[in-house]
Order: C-alpha cells, then structure tokens, then sequence
C-alpha cells in the first residue's frame, strides 16, 4: 500500500503531525526537538498509512525514517527528559565496564 504525504513540523514536544506527537532516534540523537527551542517549529513533509496512524516516516536525505508515536491517553512525552535519562544510563554503563 503507497504511503500518504501531508506536512507535519518538529517541535520542543516533538514531531507533530495531525494533532500527534512523534519521536525517533534520530531526532533525539540530534537534538532536533532541543534545536526548535530557540530557531522555533520546522515545517517538513510528513508520510503515513492512513490506516494506522501509531507510525509516520520522514524522508532524510535519501532514507525513510521511522517515527513513533509518543502520546498515549493524554499523557505527554518529554523528549528532553528522556534524552536526559538515556545520558544518565549510558553514563552508567561506561562507569561499570
């Protein structure tokens, strides 16, 4: 089935698209959502199945990427708080070996 294309923008809360937020390493590993804080939302192009909307997918350069949706029952995901965590376990993890 052929992918759909709307447009969507990466935000502080994430990568929002109708009305959803989304998330995917990528963006965390390049502090996409910390970047938009002071330069404000990027618009970019946005594809989907409109079948199931629990996943979009970017296209970067020349590859897809993947996203996940990152709201459920209207509890919101910080993007920042959760790259804060992974650097705390990674720090972890390098203190142990």
């Amino acid at each position: 089935m052929p992918l759909n294309k709307s447009h969507g923008s990466i935000t502080a809360e994430g990568i929002k698209f109708n009305g959803k937020h989304y998330s995917c390493p990528l963006a965390i590993k390049e502090q996409w959502f910390e970047r938009v804080r002071t330069t404000g939302p990027i618009d970019l192009k946005v594809y989907f199945d409109s079948m199931d909307y629990t996943e979009i997918a970017l296209l970067i350069n020349t590859s897809f990427v993947c996203c996940k949706l990152i709201e459920h029952n209207n509890t919101q995901f910080d993007p920042e708080e959760y790259y804060r965590k992974l650097q705390q376990l990674r720090q972890q993890r390098n203190q142990k070996k």
